[in-house]
């Protein structure tokens, strides 16, 4: 997917134009491109949406961190509630080892 490899196709040739380099990342349509590819296709509609590649790869390695970030906070929630749910279960069945006997 052409976000993924935003940082890493910097300078990297055009998929589709090899004489190329790529330059701009248009947000609007998610993808890398060359100057070829921003005057020949629909791209140039996008203006307003259009970023050199360095900028679009700070922008996204921030979304990354942040949504990494999120995770890691939603592990210790997780891990919380999985012992809540764990001791409650142990409680369950040491009652009805209890009531059995």
């Amino acid at each position: 997917d052409a976000v993924s490899g935003v940082e890493t196709d910097a300078g990297q040739n055009c998929p589709l134009h090899q004489s190329h380099k790529i330059t701009t990342y248009c947000e609007e349509c998610q993808e890398i491109l060359c100057q070829q590819c921003l005057s020949t296709s629909d791209h140039a509609q996008h203006k307003q949406h259009l970023l050199a590649v360095a900028q679009a790869a700070k922008i996204k390695r921030k979304t990354v961190e942040g949504l990494q970030s999120g995770l890691l906070s939603d592990d210790g929630i997780l891990t919380e509630a999985l012992t809540k749910v764990t001791t409650a279960i142990k409680s369950l069945h040491d009652r009805a080892e209890s009531v059995s006997d």
